[in-house]
């Protein structure tokens, strides 16, 4: 029998922490740390023709078409023996929300929680404009990281509520040091 998989997903607008957040809590916890976009950039450095094809819609502030992305981590989530997962970047919008939820049911996974890093949008630009600096990423130019914020507020945003009805969301307030960030969710999640 295979063990009952648990799941929780870091959502926020770019540049709110997740990855840092996600990776830490992952680790804290014992749970494997996926990031989509890290794990598409990878693809795409390793000369993985699917990286390369998707680098074509981030590039440009775009989001990987649902039916691709959602194949791209379920396939991940299958071959990986972790027990859980800690989730950034992934699902993005309703579409992919109700394919996910579908998923993990079928397989009888749990998505345990959803943390919220809620910050402003001054602040989201200046830590990617700061970010863009040191790791010189071509999905961070000014005119598609409008594009991806705008994209957040109009697909990711709304699922906020849907994790809520569901009694699964923490909010945290992203605003402060990296370490008051997660022990704030440890409290949350009660861990």
């Amino acid at each position: 029998m295979m063990n009952r998989k648990s799941f929780i997903i870091i959502m926020g607008p770019q540049g709110s922490g997740k990855s840092t957040q996600a990776s830490l809590l992952a680790d804290y916890i014992g749970y494997k740390f996926i990031s989509s976009g890290k794990y598409l950039r990878k693809l795409e450095g390793e000369g993985d023709p699917i990286g390369v094809k998707l680098s074509e819609y981030w590039k440009d502030g775009g989001l990987v078409p649902d039916e691709l992305i959602n194949e791209i981590m379920f396939s991940l989530f299958e071959k990986d023996v972790s027990n859980g997962f800690v989730i950034d970047g992934f699902p993005r919008n309703h579409s992919q929300l109700k394919v996910f939820l579908s998923y993990l049911n079928v397989n009888d996974w749990v998505l345990r929680a959803v943390v919220y890093l809620y910050v402003s949008e001054e602040e989201c630009l200046k830590r990617i404009e700061s970010r863009s600096k040191i790791e010189m990423r071509l999905d961070e130019s000014p005119d598609s990281v409008k594009k991806r914020l705008s994209l957040y507020h109009l697909e990711t945003e709304p699922l906020i509520a849907e994790y809520n009805s569901r009694g699964i969301l923490k909010k945290i307030n992203a605003e402060q040091s990296i370490k008051n960030i997660q022990s704030d969710i440890h409290s949350a999640l009660g861990i």
